[in-house]
């Protein structure tokens, strides 16, 4: 008892987290807590936790700092990614054992100007490969974080810039939207399904494309 209203206590102590993700009914929810900030050369900005809370009461996911929401699966996992300051550094997949993988991302995944999105059952991983000799840049769909491609779009060029933002994301388990950064025409966006491969190829303003909540 005394261990339980400890931990309660200390709950309550925490920073409210800054966004919550929804989740299945009873078995788990996702929030980023606390506040880490980081400085580099080209960045600062801040990091979060990932607090998990399920039936048995709340944790705190260990070595991982974020700055995106992680999704949360049917069985009760979590998939997210995990910083280093402003680098992606991995892939992780939390387990409702209280256990943490950190996962390898592809060996052709941008980390330093890409924001890579899980499909919200989590089986594909779409992001954008970026190929510095010559300044392009593809977008790529693959099973899980390291298994095999099954969409691969046109590569275009890319910007020379440490600015650009590019981003994956999902509308549904099966349609995802990948955008690169063009420059003055705003993005090159590439929409399909997983398995009809890209469907529309499109330039978008700037002005009309809502990027990722960093």
């Amino acid at each position: 008892m005394l261990a339980a209203a400890a931990l309660l206590i200390l709950a309550g102590a925490c920073t409210p987290p800054v966004r919550s993700g929804p989740a299945p009914a009873g078995v788990v929810s996702v929030a980023l807590v606390d506040s880490v900030p980081f400085e580099t050369e080209m960045h600062d900005g801040v990091l979060h936790r990932v607090q998990v809370r399920t039936p048995a009461g709340l944790d705190t996911i260990p070595n991982v700092l974020t700055q995106l929401l992680p999704i949360v699966l049917a069985d009760g996992s979590v998939r997210g990614f995990a910083f280093d300051g402003a680098d992606l550094r991995s892939a992780f997949a939390w387990h409702p054992a209280r256990r943490v993988e950190l996962l390898p991302l592809p060996d052709d995944a941008d980390r330093w100007f890409t924001t890579p999105a899980f499909s919200p059952d989590g089986r594909y991983l779409a992001y954008v490969a970026y190929r510095e000799e010559g300044g392009f840049g593809r977008g790529m769909v693959r099973r899980d974080v390291t298994g095999a491609v099954v969409v691969r779009t046109d590569s275009i060029e890319v910007p020379g810039t440490d600015a650009a933002v590019n981003f994956a994301k999902w509308l549904d388990a099966e349609t995802f939207e990948i955008y690169l950064e063009v420059g003055d025409p705003g993005w090159h966006r590439f929409t399909g399904t997983v398995s009809a491969g890209v469907t529309r190829n499109d330039t978008v303003a700037a002005a009309e494309v809502v990027r990722p909540d960093l």
